[in-house]
């Protein structure tokens, strides 16, 4: 698992062995590295921090076993990059989908995903036009202009991912699987093109999603003119230019442009393939535009669409925090400045009941050391729940075990046990020394914890603690932490 993540983040970033071991400061050589990742050896706690940074991640995210299956549809079949290339690439888009997908089961856990992944079996090239309608039929986007199909994919929950490359490269599409099911799905289109070619990739690979296609019918063909129906239906294109042309001037293909989002190229050659002008006519504008120089670069280019899925659901999980600052901004790639008004930060009492502090209380009751029932010394207290976070006595302690009143995180589950007994990890004031100790969970303070200060949970301090040792309630942590301390505890005992 650890061998698999090593290799996947360092190809995704289209590092060389020598480069891995020129970013971690040469601490280890690449045959050391070569063996990590074949699975030979393991590294150090402080070689696996220096990976870690260098990865831009936590040492702790190393560890985590991936959760889903990607595949790519049609991606190997129709590639011209070097191996290189679209290992890095493949690699890439793999550790963003996984990312996207953890903020999707953050906030919005209950949302379904509505994608016919190849539902439209294809026997011949027409039939994609069916394909294409039903798709716009399914979703409610009627028969016209599609402002933004950035922001309709987005909406179903497919996720677009923009990636360097060279111009070898156009799209391609990923699904991810978790036990056989569908759990996420992600476009990848290449930046830096113009709006009108963005919006087709990304028509062009939502047909290989959703498109079965028989090995008769040319695949590329078949995704390209379902790419053109989904953004210019038949019926609307008719009733734009008409049936049947002879001709066609360039100042209304300029403004067909602008209302189909498509290229020039690209309306000329759908008009064509509905029979709407003849092919030789077709050829003859290509040719113009050849000479004019607008094979690549066309007049009056589309701006680009802006994805916004991430940016507003990373800001969404850390107002409700569901995801630290530093998660956030790693997430984002940028610093955060939280500029809102300190009155306006959480509303607890809004919160739906599950989100609020539960008040589960249990009765204690203290035996008769004289064999009766009970006394009547008795004591109504809450019960800790998983996540939480409580002050609690961890007194009496021996030798090196963490004493006195301390903050500590509730583990484990809240479904298990019978005696009044709850395991919890410790929690402590950060120290730089920890950065490189599997066993230390960094946690930043927020308005959810309400931690004081930076502080990390040692999970090498786990232990049982019962329910009368629990002082008091400070708050929970983020869905994030607890995993990533259940991660920790994991790799402390070696569990595999």
């Amino acid at each position: 698992m650890l061998a698999q993540k090593i290799k996947q983040l360092r190809l995704s970033r289209g590092w060389s062995l020598d480069e891995l071991v020129a970013h971690i400061g040469g601490v280890v050589t690449k045959q050391a590295i070569s063996k990590y990742e074949l699975g030979l050896d393991q590294p150090s706690a402080p070689v696996l921090a220096k990976i870690a940074s260098a990865f831009n991640l936590k040492t702790i995210q190393l560890l985590s076993e991936p959760k889903y299956r990607i595949e790519f549809i049609a991606y190997r079949k129709r590639s011209a990059l070097r191996k290189k290339e679209q290992s890095r690439i493949e690699n890439l888009v793999k550790e963003s989908l996984e990312e996207r997908l953890k903020i999707q089961n953050l906030v919005c856990p209950t949302a379904t995903l509505n994608v016919p992944i190849q539902k439209f079996h294809i026997n011949r090239l027409d039939e994609v036009e069916k394909a294409a309608d039903s798709i716009r039929v399914e979703w409610n986007l009627g028969k016209d202009q599609i402002s933004s199909i950035t922001g309709i994919l987005e909406n179903k929950l497919i996720h677009i991912l923009e990636v360097d490359a060279n111009d070898k490269f156009d799209g391609m599409a990923a699904v991810a699987y978790e036990d056989h099911h569908v759990k996420g799905v992600a476009i990848v289109v290449k930046k830096g093109t113009s709006g009108e070619r963005q919006r087709l990739n990304l028509a062009h690979e939502l047909g290989h999603l959703v498109l079965k296609i028989t090995q008769s019918v040319d695949e590329e063909k078949a995704a390209f003119r379902f790419g053109a129906a989904f953004l210019a239906p038949k019926e609307w294109i008719a009733r734009e230019v008409g049936d049947k042309r002879t001709a066609i001037d360039l100042q209304e293909l300029l403004i067909l442009k602008k209302k189909f989002g498509m290229s020039m190229q690209s309306i000329l050659y759908r008009l064509k393939e509905l029979d709407m002008i003849s092919e030789s006519y077709c050829v003859q504008w290509f040719r113009c535009i050849n000479k004019m120089g607008w094979k690549r670069q066309e007049p009056n280019p589309l701006p680009v669409e802006r994805t916004e899925w991430l940016k507003q659901n990373v800001y969404k999980a850390f107002a409700e925090s569901l995801l630290g600052q530093s998660e956030a901004e790693t997430l984002l790639g940028e610093k955060i400045e939280d500029k809102t008004p300190l009155s306006l930060k959480r509303d607890e009492g809004s919160l739906p009941s599950k989100r609020r502090r539960p008040h589960q209380t249990m009765i204690m009751t203290t035996p008769d050391p004289l064999g009766r029932q009970e006394t009547s010394l008795s004591s109504k207290i809450n019960i800790p729940q998983r996540g939480e976070i409580w002050e609690v006595k961890l007194d009496p302690a021996v030798g090196a075990e963490i004493k006195k009143n301390r903050p500590v995180l509730v583990i484990s589950s809240d479904g298990i046990g019978k005696l009044p007994i709850k395991i919890v990890g410790p929690i402590t004031e950060w120290k730089q020394a920890f950065a490189g100790n599997i066993w230390h969970v960094k946690i930043e303070p927020d308005a959810q914890n309400n931690l004081s200060k930076v502080s990390a949970v040692d999970v090498l301090q786990v232990r049982g603690v019962d329910y009368q040792k629990f002082v008091k309630f400070i708050g929970k942590a983020s869905p994030q932490t607890i995993e990533e301390v259940v991660t920790a505890l994991a790799a402390v005992i070696e569990y595999q």
